[in-house]
Parts: C-alpha cells; structure tokens; sequence
C-alpha cells in the first residue's frame, strides 16, 4: 500500500489532523504533540523530536463492524514485529514483548508503545480507520506520572534513526492491513499470523510468522 507522508512540526493530536485533513491514504508524523492521547483520559507523553508520534489513515472495507478488532490485533503484532527487529540485537531483549489489549505494547513491565483507533462506520462495514501510534524511540527521561514508560534508546544504548523506524511500521505489516484482509478466505478464520495458546502459565503467546516471542495479556 502506498502512502503519502506529510511531516508537520506540531499539533495537538495526529489522530484529529487526519480526521480534518486525511485523504486516501495517508500517514501524518508530527515532531511534538500537545495533546496527545491515550486510551480513555490518559495523555501520551513525547518529548519534541525524540519519538515518532504518526497516525495512519487507512479504509479496510472488507472488515464488518462487528470485527473491528481485527485491526487492532494485526496493528498490535505488527509493532511487535517490527520492535523485535531492533530488540534481537541486544541477546537479553529478544523476549519480554507483551501486548495488553487494547492498546499498549510492553517490554517487561514497561511501556515502550501506545495505539489509539478510531474507525469510521457505514452500515456494517468500516470505511475509514484511523491509527494513531506513539512509540518512545530517544526519550531518556520522562517527567509525567505515566507508569513505567521505556524507550528503545534506553533499551539498546543507542540512538535509533526514527525516519528509518517510521519507514518499517509504514511500510510493513500495517501498512499492508487492507491487502492482508481481502485475502483472508472466510470471516471465522483467526486474523493471520496472530493464532495464540496458552503457554502454561495463564497466558497467550502468539506463534506463527510475527512477533514470535510476544505474550499477550487480556485477550477475550
């Protein structure tokens, strides 16, 4: 799927600038944001130029309303895919990815990624979504009363490229999420590559061709 990248400086929300600016399909990155959002109430804290805080507008048509949470699955594990890429390089990090529905993405017990999805419905299908990400890339410190937050910087030791990191989440399985679902061969089969078990121990780990070593928690 082909994007059309529009870098801005600020705003106060990615997600709201597409709502009133987004044209087929389009991802917006921002240097800062003043009123990024989370689930619920809770803010996004992003220090100026140092994470990637992007929304993606996308219209996977061939998704019901009623399975909506499809893309948040395939968004999910995605991210995790990609982290994984840059984790594998450190031996000690390559497990400890875990995903908490319905939108947070965890290294351990800290939180390196947050996504907020709004979709747009006409009858039973939905037409536009809108995926807004925040992923702490070269924040160091973090002055908010968030819990936990980590990023990859303080992960690795090492600064991360950020436009080479935006081109991997773009780029790669979500932006794919239209293609991927009109593939799909009937509405009862699991979303692709996210099939999970039960690893023993009260949770699910997903296996197949993405994020490997990612255990989820609070899947229904």
């Amino acid at each position: 799927m082909d994007f059309r990248i529009i870098h801005i400086e600020e705003t106060d929300s990615t997600n709201r600038w597409l709502k009133e600016n987004g044209e087929g399909t389009m991802v917006v990155v921002a240097d800062y944001q003043t009123a990024g959002k989370g689930c619920g109430t809770n803010s996004w804290e992003s220090e100026r130029g140092k994470n990637l805080t992007f929304s993606m507008l996308i219209h996977p048509t061939d998704i019901p309303a009623s399975q909506q949470f499809r893309i948040t699955e395939v968004v999910s594990v995605a991210l995790c895919e990609v982290l994984e890429r840059y984790l594998l390089t450190v031996p000690e990090l390559a497990e400890g990815l875990s995903i908490k529905w319905p939108n947070d993405i965890y290294r351990g017990d800290k939180k390196i990624c947050g996504v907020l999805i709004e979709n747009r419905l006409q009858g039973n299908v939905i037409v536009d979504s809108i995926i807004g990400i925040g992923l702490n890339v070269n924040q160091t410190e973090f002055v908010s009363d968030a819990p936990n937050p980590v990023s990859l910087r303080q992960l690795l030791g090492r600064e991360i490229d950020r436009e080479a990191l935006l081109h991997g989440c773009v780029h790669g399985q979500v932006g794919e999420l239209g293609e991927q679902e009109r593939s799909r061969r009937g509405d009862d089969q699991a979303p692709i590559g996210h099939q999970s078990r039960d690893d023993g121990a009260g949770q699910n780990r997903i296996h197949g061709p993405a994020a490997s070593h990612v255990v989820v928690h609070g899947v229904a």
